[in-house]
């Protein structure tokens, strides 16, 4: 029988923000779903169980040793699943992650994935991948392993395992990943190219991660958000790495692209805010009602120990995949549109022909001017040199008279 202190039970209550016992193994528990309860599971086996949370017309927010879980992220998290009464002193055993499903095409709207129709298009793909990575998605809550290549779409919950990684290469070129032990959420994401606008808000839990972004940030100042537990971090176009430490202390540092360019990140909490400008500058931050610390310089080889497994997994920018479906066979045709067509090809034909002709005739009129005009030139220079030299013939009897008639 396990402990029962280490089950504790928590009335939710609307309108304001649920104060939780400060640990921080709060930031790497597993969420759950029972029924109208948000159950909270740490890795020791402890349990926290918050009565009636699913029952508030909005989720309140949590917060945890100086950090604060949005109620939506919560929501987000939580997995559908009835938790045994019994705690087990050990960590849960590992989950059993379902098979991904076969790619289905829509009956009712050829052409287009079954998928697309309730998750919409993807906004991009899983590229790097050490390890075991999963995705949770959809209502249900189905827990669903990783594989190069697979689509990831807005509201995916994606997370790693012990000595994971994971890359995500998104549509707009941007390029996100996650080192070990991490969990983020999708929230939002969009761009389209045509108009240059787009943007997203992504919230990671726990674990380190990294991300070049992509054209979504250059639209507009802060137009891509990443929400952690005790920071917000505003992108202005550049290459970031981060870590939600155990302790619950946060950590963000600005490097240069691997073109030499250089963006800029927003830090904020409740308490104030702190700008990063320059390369290898870090901020701490050790709750979201505490101030950003002040940017210091980092290392190369602390950026490496810190950050080095989030900054291995990165992709390079790449095109995100799309799935793929061939397009259905053409309805034969009626003998009518048969016909028809045929006489539009033959008449597109005849048209093409005379066209091929017109410009014959014209080539070989070009030709044969091209050679009358070159023998009138040649024949008017022989007239040139005949006078030529009649003319010089006959100064030369003129010349010669006087010299006669002197003798």
């Amino acid at each position: 029988m396990a402990d029962e202190r280490a089950r504790t039970v928590i009335e939710a209550e609307a309108g304001r923000t649920l104060e939780l016992p400060g640990d921080p193994a709060f930031l790497t528990a597993d969420y759950f779903r029972d029924g109208t309860d948000l159950v909270i599971e740490t890795a020791d086996g402890g349990q926290t169980v918050i009565a009636g949370y699913f029952e508030l017309e909005t989720p309140v927010d949590l917060a945890i040793a100086g950090a604060v879980l949005p109620g939506d992220m919560v929501g987000a998290m939580a997995q559908p699943r009835d938790p045994s009464p019994e705690i087990p002193a050990a960590p849960q055993p590992e989950l059993e992650v379902a098979a991904a499903a076969p790619v289905e095409e829509s009956a009712a709207a050829p052409g287009v994935l079954a998928s697309e129709q309730v998750l919409g298009e993807p906004i991009g793909s899983i590229g790097e991948l050490d390890g075991q990575a999963f995705v949770e998605r959809g209502q249900d809550g189905v827990l669903v392993e990783l594989k190069a290549g697979d689509p990831i779409y807005e509201d995916d919950v994606l997370s790693t395992g012990d000595g994971a990684s994971v890359g995500v290469a998104f549509k707009d070129g941007m390029s996100f990943s996650l080192g070990a032990n991490a969990r983020m959420v999708l929230d939002e994401f969009s761009y389209d190219a045509a108009s240059n606008e787009g943007g997203g808000l992504f919230s990671v839990l726990a674990g380190e991660f990294s991300f070049v972004s992509g054209a979504a940030a250059a639209t507009a100042e802060d137009a891509l958000m990443i929400e952690t537990p005790t920071m917000t971090i505003g992108v202005r176009g550049t290459k970031v790495v981060s870590q939600i430490g155990e302790d619950g202390v946060a950590r963000v540092a600005l490097l240069a692209e691997e073109d030499g360019t250089v963006g800029k990140i927003m830090v904020q909490t409740d308490a104030g805010e702190q700008l990063i400008e320059e390369p290898n500058q870090l901020v701490e931050v050790s709750g979201r009602d505490a101030p950003p610390s002040a940017a210091r310089e980092i290392a190369s080889a602390d950026v490496v120990a810190l950050f080095g497994d989030a900054l291995d997994a990165l992709p390079a920018p790449k095109e995100f995949f799309t799935p793929k479906v061939d397009a259905p066979d053409p309805a034969p045709l009626s003998p009518f549109a048969a016909q028809t067509q045929a006489q539009r090809e033959a008449q597109e034909a005849a048209v093409a022909a005379e066209a091929q002709e017109a410009v014959a005739d014209s080539a070989r009129s070009f030709s044969d001017r091209t050679d009358e005009v070159r023998a009138e030139a040649q024949g008017d220079a022989q007239s040139n040199a005949a006078g030529d030299a009649a003319e010089a013939s006959g100064s030369g009897s003129a010349f010669a008279a006087p010299a006669t008639a002197l003798r």
